[in-house]
């Protein structure tokens, strides 16, 4: 909490020593290496938590996340399948999936994805900026202003909703 990351580094690894079998240190100590942009140890670590843990839906979407970050979008998309199977209501995984199959422009399968979040948690900005970039990759650009504007309303601070926003806004503008 207090971004002294190479000392929660340590202690993280020095409790995996004294106890390698310990899914919630692996799962955080991947946490702070992929922030640190070191994936391939991140990822081995969250192996770990989940094989200590096989249970855990948040090892699972922190796995795909540190895939998805490596460019490895395909094998990320069945490791947060198995977060939502866990847990159902897991928003933060949904929206990670529905991301992921935005990069891979799966559209339809993203929009999906991103209206489930938003019926879990119909405030979550990040999941309305998600949706807004899905919908209008789509061909859906008044669908999608509706989503960008309620991001910017959710977190003003949202530079790439507005960002998407004013592009959009210019495409419906323009006379055909």
């Amino acid at each position: 909490a207090r971004e002294k990351v190479d000392e929660a580094i340590s202690h993280y690894r020095e409790a995996l020593r004294l106890k390698p079998d310990y899914g919630e240190a692996h799962n955080n100590l991947g946490i702070r290496l992929a922030r640190q942009g070191h994936l391939e140890e991140a990822i081995t670590h969250f192996h770990a938590a989940i094989e200590a843990n096989p249970a855990s839906p948040s090892a699972r979407n922190n796995l795909a996340n540190a895939l998805r970050e490596g460019g490895r979008r395909m094998e990320a998309i069945p490791s947060y399948r198995e977060a939502l199977r866990l847990s159902p209501n897991y928003v933060e995984a949904r929206s990670n999936l529905a991301a992921t199959l935005a990069d891979e422009r799966r559209f339809d399968e993203s929009i999906k994805e991103y209206l489930e979040a938003l019926r879990l948690k119909p405030d979550y900005a990040v999941a309305h900026t998600g949706l807004g970039l899905a919908l209008a990759n789509s061909g859906k650009p008044a669908e999608a202003i509706v989503h960008f504007k309620e991001a910017l309303r959710l977190n003003p601070g949202d530079g790439t909703a507005r960002q998407a926003l004013g592009i959009v806004q210019q495409q419906v503008a323009r006379p055909r």
